[in-house]
């Protein structure tokens, strides 16, 4: 196996999830008008950020559409430019629409205490399995696994 990543508390996670962005993460400021979408990688991430975006849009389609769902959504286990997601999450205007791959334990320790909004999907294990399995073959950066059976082994044990 051809390891593109790291463990970090027991979470696989790839070389850009920095320990600065993930110890800045759980230190965020949370807003009570924050949406989170939380879920696995390739659990319905983006199925889920359309369905939210249309709903807030009054169900038109075209006015959901007026940004790239890249825009309308910070994604938080990533920095891009150089520059943390959590520095950006600061600067954006209300409501914040956020998703993570990130589990509970590394999420915004505020998220206990403020009553923002959390999405979580949960997809069957099964066909996420299968999924994400097919992702990490067709991604260069991610985890290269030799076959089904080592990335399934990863997956159970949570690193996949």
């Amino acid at each position: 196996m051809e390891s593109a990543g790291r463990l970090v508390e027991g979470v696989y996670h790839t070389w850009s999830t920095t320990d600065d962005l993930l110890e800045g993460t759980r230190k965020m400021v949370i807003r009570e008008d924050d949406l989170w979408i939380v879920t696995l990688p390739k659990a319905g991430t983006t199925w889920t950020q359309e369905v939210i975006s249309l709903l807030l849009n009054d169900c038109n389609a075209e006015l959901a559409d007026v940004k790239p769902i890249s825009q309308r959504f910070l994604f938080v286990d990533f920095e891009k430019n150089s520059i943390p997601p959590y520095k950006i999450a600061a600067e954006l205007a209300s409501p914040r629409l956020m998703k993570t791959h990130f589990q509970s334990h590394q999420m915004p320790e505020e998220l206990l205490t403020k009553r923002s909004k959390i999405v979580y999907v949960g997809r069957n294990p099964k066909d996420n399995a299968v999924s994400l399995f097919h992702f990490h073959r067709a991604v260069d950066d991610l985890q290269q696994f030799e076959d089904w059976n080592e990335f399934y082994d990863a997956f159970v044990a949570g690193h996949g």
